[in-house]
């Protein structure tokens, strides 16, 4: 993902990153052919669209930094009061 335009299907509800990266413009749901033919094409011919797309993936990815540590962390100390 980092630093990429991510693309995927149209059965995403269930991941919060995925609607996440949809609401900063880093993600781009995909429903048929004609669709993923306009994107991939946009990002070919459009050095911005690219650009722009890349950078909120990039942006995304570290404004998360440290997602897993913090939910590891709560996991062991949930683990270790019990």
């Amino acid at each position: 993902v980092y630093g990429m335009p991510i693309v995927f299907g149209p059965n995403f509800q269930k991941f919060r990153e995925a609607k996440q990266l949809i609401r900063e413009k880093a993600a781009f749901p995909i429903s048929d052919y004609l669709t993923l033919k306009y994107k991939l094409d946009k990002f070919i011919s459009d050095d911005n669209a690219l650009q722009h797309a890349s950078e909120y993936a990039a942006n995304y990815v570290k404004k998360n930094l440290g997602a897993t540590k913090i939910i590891l962390d709560e996991i062991f100390k949930e683990k270790c009061l019990n």
